[in-house]
This record gives structure tokens, C-alpha cells and sequence, in this order.
């Protein structure tokens, strides 16, 4: 994966297009639906898979860095790792209740 795209995932901060968001959570995740209104709850649903399999601490500085350009070999969620992401996912509050 392309460290740019990873890194807006640990950062929290926009390194790419936001539409490399949703490839990235497609990719990971290995299905398409994450929207809009649920990137701020999946990037916290996603993050104990993240720090499970991405361990340099560059990516987890929490700066913005478009010099950290390489290619990070992470593979998609496994079938228990995509249940514990919606299980993560699904205790969070919507954004639309108050």
C-alpha cells in the first residue's frame, strides 16, 4: 500500500486524494461501503488492526509528512480481523445522534 494513503489512516490527517480513502478502507477492510459520514469512526474501528500490522513508527508520528513516499506491504483484514473492525465500528455513535 501506498504510504501516503497508510498514513492518512494512522495520522488522521489528509496525505492523498480522498478518494484514496476509500480505496485504502476497500482494500483493507475487502469490501466497499465505508461513506463519508463513516471515515471518522472507521479510522478509529481500523487503528488495532493498524498498529497489529504496521510497526515502523514513522507512520505513527501524527504529522503530516508528503516525503514519506514508499510502498508498505500490509495485506487485507482476515475474516476474524474484519469482525473485530465491525464490532469496533458498530459501538461507535453515529454521527447523527446527538
Amino acid at each position: 500500500m501506498n504510504s501516503q494513503s497508510l498514513r492518512t489512516l494512522t495520522t488522521g490527517k489528509l496525505h492523498t486524494e480522498v478518494d484514496d480513502v476509500y480505496t485504502a478502507f476497500e482494500f483493507l477492510i475487502g469490501e466497499k461501503g465505508i461513506m463519508t459520514h463513516m471515515i471518522p469512526n472507521a479510522l478509529k474501528a481500523i487503528q488495532p488492526f493498524l498498529k497489529k500490522h504496521v510497526i515502523e513508527p514513522r507512520f505513527w508520528d501524527g504529522k503530516y509528512d508528503p516525503t514519506h513516499i514508499e510502498e508498505y506491504p500490509i495485506e487485507p483484514m482476515t475474516q476474524k480481523e474484519r469482525e473485530e473492525f465491525f464490532k469496533i465500528f458498530n459501538t461507535l455513535p453515529s454521527i447523527f445522534e446527538k
